[in-house]
């Protein structure tokens, strides 16, 4: 069986940035005013942290039952509007993000998808608020069969955990050799691979949905966090490998430059947000 079959990627109409979150009702409105002009924006604007979306949903004949899935798990924010026919009021069918709280998410699982029926022969458009880590939009949403879809994403699961399963045991075999040889390589390999592990399974979504942990605004930066430490240790440990101890000083002195330099950056685009 192929886990794929009824995927569609929706097309997008238009995209444009804001510097402040709109009223779904008048981003629509937006959108509708440039699209009579035929001029739909198709604009992305790198350090805007705030973009809306909009996609056209085929024409269905007959009543459907969709998944809409947005493969994407480094999302800050993300709201998802469905506007049916004529209508000006869109309506929200799915909330999430890394710095929404767990209890205004619109379903309870990692993944970022939702169930919904579209009705027979009826027009429908998505409108889509949307922010992510590096302001990059680059959002897109597929429609899948639901029977297609809970196959694949159960597939997918079974391959995280035995991700999941190797890193640990590496990283419990290595932290066993730290402890009998005393040797300083092991120790930086074990934290090299645990930063690794925690930080993938920060990005995938698993850590946040399996332990429930709402840091809300905090998320973009403990990613940058693990990333920062993750390069400490691989760092460290090709240093004392490769008998090259004399260039630790300059390396801690560029590893702290570009730290600063990148919570810096951060700082400022929350100050001009």
């Amino acid at each position: 069986m192929n886990p794929l079959i009824g995927k569609e990627k929706l097309h997008r109409l238009g995209i444009f940035p804001q510097k402040t979150e709109l009223a779904a009702a008048r981003a629509l409105e937006i959108f509708d005013s440039l699209g009579l002009k035929e001029q739909f924006p198709n604009k992305i604007d790198e350090t805007s942290p705030h973009h809306y979306l909009l996609f056209e949903v085929p024409f269905f004949e007959k009543a459907v039952s969709k998944i809409l899935e947005v493969p994407d798990f480094q999302i800050n924010y993300l709201k998802i509007y469905v506007v049916e026919g004529d209508s000006k009021l869109p309506r929200p069918i799915l909330y999430y993000g890394d710095e929404l709280p767990i209890k205004n998410w619109t379903h309870s699982n990692r993944t970022c998808h939702t169930l919904f029926e579209f009705k027979p022969q009826t027009s429908y458009r998505l409108l889509v608020y949307y922010s992510r880590p590096g302001n990059s939009p680059q959002i897109q949403i597929n429609t899948h069969d639901p029977s297609d879809y809970v196959f694949y994403h159960n597939k997918l699961e079974r391959k995280f955990g035995v991700i999941y399963g190797l890193i640990a045991t590496y990283t419990i075999l290595i932290v066993f050799l730290w402890l009998f040889s005393g040797d300083k390589r092991y120790y930086y390999l074990a934290l090299w691979i645990f930063v690794y592990f925690v930080y993938y399974s920060i990005t995938s979504g698993h850590f946040k949905f399996y332990f429930k942990v709402d840091l809300e605004g905090k998320f973009s930066t403990i990613r940058v966090t693990f990333a920062f430490l993750g390069i400490y240790a691989m760092n460290a440990f090709s240093i004392i490998h490769y008998n090259r101890e004399k260039a630790t000083q300059v390396y801690y002195l560029v590893l702290g430059c570009i730290f600063i330099m990148e919570y810096c950056f951060k700082c400022i685009q929350l100050l001009d947000g």
